[in-house]
């Protein structure tokens, strides 16, 4: 067992102590940055403006502006937003999703089997991968919160400005909104990382089937992309059963396209886990390493 805890701390040591990890997390930081400046300077353009008409810094058009949806979750105007919720698959993968690549093609996995076994270095090996991508997916978005509060007002939301929050009626989790805001961040940023976890897993999966580092790291955007495409075949004009089905929109807290469902993004997530997990844990080790 200690074996095992050991080769647990080194693989997640590799994942998050790498350049590409810390390169992933100021990527996803610079965007972040770009979020708040713009939010800030909507913010103030729309306060002294408000000033100039009625004479008040403080007006109604205060009350649309909280953290709940400034954040880079929250709106869905900026550039940073634009980005950050584009390449997020990539920056999932990029800390570790590769690793399993290289580690494979040197030789390094059949050293590692030998000395501890199949089963404890792709668990291992899992898990490290699992966690990298994660973190580097909320790691930002916990800085966000946290640098946006430094100048908005935790308010709790009003349902009544729903058009500037985004989060509508049919929205996912949105009792929990307009309830508890706090903990609807929470479970919005548990979620985004589970999610972004089995995506970075998705590239380690990817190894039985391709042998390119570079390949691999971008198998989780290509999954986001054909799942974005499924959302546009899936759309109904007459609004009928309309569900978002693109991680680009559903692990923001706004929705800017369709509702999201906790459904559709659970089934998502489970196959993931499936998929991946099977594929690392039961088709791999029942193959030999080359």
């Amino acid at each position: 067992m200690w074996f095992v805890r050991r080769l647990l701390r080194i693989e997640i040591g590799k994942a998050l102590k790498n350049k590409a990890f810390f390169i992933s997390l100021a990527i996803g930081i610079a965007c972040v940055v770009l979020s708040l400046i713009y939010e800030v300077n909507i913010y103030n353009r729309d306060m002294d403006m408000a000033a100039e008409t009625s004479g008040m810094k403080q007006s109604s058009e205060a009350a649309i502006y909280s953290l709940f949806n400034s954040w880079i979750g929250g709106e869905f105007l900026s550039l940073g937003t634009g980005v950050y919720y584009f390449i997020f698959p990539v920056l999932c993968a990029l800390p570790y999703g590769w690793s399993y690549c290289v580690e494979r093609k040197s030789g390094y996995v059949r050293t590692m089997i030998v000395q501890c076994g199949k089963g404890k270095y792709y668990v291992a090996k899992y898990i490290a991968t699992f966690m990298s991508g994660g973190l580097a997916m909320v790691i930002p978005l916990i800085a966000s919160v946290m640098m946006t509060a430094a100048f908005f007002p935790a308010v709790k939301p009003d349902v009544i400005y729903d058009i500037y929050t985004g989060v509508f009626k049919t929205t996912f989790m949105s009792g929990l909104y307009y309830s508890v805001p706090f903990l609807y961040l929470f479970l919005l940023l548990c979620i985004n990382f589970v999610f972004c976890g089995l995506l970075a897993c998705c590239s380690m999966a990817a190894v039985s089937v391709i042998r390119q580092k570079h390949v691999v790291t971008l198998v989780p955007f290509v999954i986001c992309l054909a799942l974005n495409m499924l959302t546009s075949v899936m759309y109904n004009e007459n609004n009928y059963h309309n569900v978002e089905y693109s991680p680009f929109y559903f692990l923001k807290s706004c929705a800017s396209r369709v509702p999201s469902s906790g459904l559709v993004i659970g089934i998502i997530t489970l196959v993931l886990f499936v998929v991946t997990f099977v594929t690392v844990n039961v088709w791999e080790r029942r193959h030999e390493v080359y």
